[in-house]
């Protein structure tokens, strides 16, 4: 099955979240599965939005289940400054354009040429194969993969290991070679809205409580919180595993993972929990002389596994008397072994397509995803979705990106390389 005529196909739905739905991509996905006559279940928990979950028998039943799961969703594109249309699903130098071509319709082919492959030629995995195609990702899961893991886990039932976004991604190394990237775990969220109180009033009084003046020094407080928290053993594996292959300073995370590019910093965020001012919101009277009665702030809070209840701690040390908040949404965590199968399976495959691959650098993932749902059922989340790219292409800056592309050829080889992962697993 031509993976790249299927990542085509799926960019060309518009399925941009918010503002669309994903019914046409999923009713594509759908037609193709019964032609193949692959078992399937749909779900649609709201109007358009669809999730469809499709199983493929392995050779071994009584083997653990082996889950691939990517998200029909994309963010919204202005067609402006895309130098192709950002729906399309244009071909030109080599490079498929595309809103999803990276985030991530790209892995969704892949799954789908997987699974209609095996179809087709009457081949199996070795485990039983459930390939997830969800719904919402990119607004926080609620109608995808935390409605499935909440409402209709027997779907997952015997699923041990999933793979999804975001890893699989080789990183040129100094010196030479390559490694490429396998998250095993992802932070958690918190969005915090915290109220401090005033006095309201005429501005020209000046000495009434003011609580626009005590947004500057909160914020400030947030910006210098740290948690006290140990490295997260991720982190240490993967800074050991950079100092080994580079002769880095495993000591100095800064100076090891800056020349890895946009990876490495995306790393050293991973490294921490974090807090981040990211609204205000005060003097909803459109008027510049009046105090208002009270200013809202919001902070994005990233922590990182096993440690809600401690960045929650941290951010009420920074709040003065008679300031509150409340949680306005929340995400779980993931974590998954740095070790084990399916992480050497995942090594063999990339190495059968590119010898030049020195090993897998294992990671924390600052953001969420779709994993974060997965793991309240016991599953084992990674994100390994293998795209043999060139030196030099920063395929993590292409998320969300204006002219958002990916190499043909590596979709082609990356869909080789899951294949070949998912039969002998």
């Amino acid at each position: 099955m031509d993976v790249v005529r299927l990542c085509q196909d799926l960019i060309r739905f518009e399925t941009s979240n918010p503002g669309a739905t994903e019914a046409p991509a999923a009713a594509y996905i759908i037609a193709k599965l019964r032609g193949a006559s692959v078992e399937h279940h749909v779900l649609e928990p709201a109007a358009g939005r669809v999730n469809v979950v499709a199983v493929t028998a392995g050779r071994e039943r009584s083997l653990p289940k082996l889950a691939l799961h990517g998200h029909l969703d994309v963010v919204p594109a202005d067609p402006a400054g895309w130098t192709h249309p950002p729906f399309a699903g244009e071909i030109a130098d080599g490079m498929l354009y595309g809103r999803g071509a990276v985030d991530m319709k790209n892995f969704v082919a892949m799954m789908l040429a997987v699974q209609l492959d095996l179809g087709a030629s009457g081949q199996r995995p070795r485990r039983d194969l459930v390939c997830c195609y969800l719904a919402d990702e990119e607004t926080g899961s609620v109608l995808g993969a935390r409605y499935l893991a909440e409402q209709r886990p027997d779907l997952l039932a015997g699923v041990g290991e999933a793979l999804g976004e975001v890893g699989g991604i080789p990183v040129s190394l100094p010196g030479g070679g390559r490694a490429y990237t396998i998250q095993t775990a992802e932070r958690g969220s918190l969005w915090f809205s915290i109220r401090i109180p005033g006095v309201s009033g005429h501005a020209a009084f000046s000495k009434l409580p003011n609580p626009v003046r005590r947004l500057g020094p909160l914020i400030e407080r947030i910006n210098k919180l740290r948690v006290e928290e140990e490295r997260h053993e991720a982190f240490g594996l993967l800074c050991r595993a950079v100092a080994q292959l580079t002769g880095g300073p495993e000591d100095d995370p800064e100076a090891l993972l800056e020349p890895l590019g946009t990876f490495g910093r995306m790393a050293l965020m991973g490294r921490r929990t974090d807090f981040v001012p990211t609204q205000v919101l005060a003097g909803r009277v459109p008027s510049y002389n009046v105090i208002p009665p009270v200013a809202e702030l919001g902070v994005d809070c990233r922590y990182l596994p096993g440690g809600r209840e401690r960045a929650q701690r941290a951010l009420e040390s920074v709040l003065e008397p008679g300031m509150t908040y409340e949680l306005q949404a929340t995400t779980m965590e993931a974590e998954a072994p740095t070790q084990g199968p399916l992480v050497a399976a995942a090594l063999k495959a990339i190495q059968a397509y590119d010898a030049e691959c020195r090993g897998l650098l294992p990671y924390v993932m600052p953001a969420g995803t779709d994993a974060a749902a997965l793991h309240t059922l016991g599953i084992n989340c990674y994100g390994f979705t293998p795209l043999a790219l060139p030196d030099g292409f920063d395929y993590p800056a292409m998320f969300h990106a204006v002219d958002e592309r990916v190499p043909v050829e590596a979709l082609r080889r990356g869909k080789q390389m899951l294949e070949s992962l998912v039969v002998d697993y």
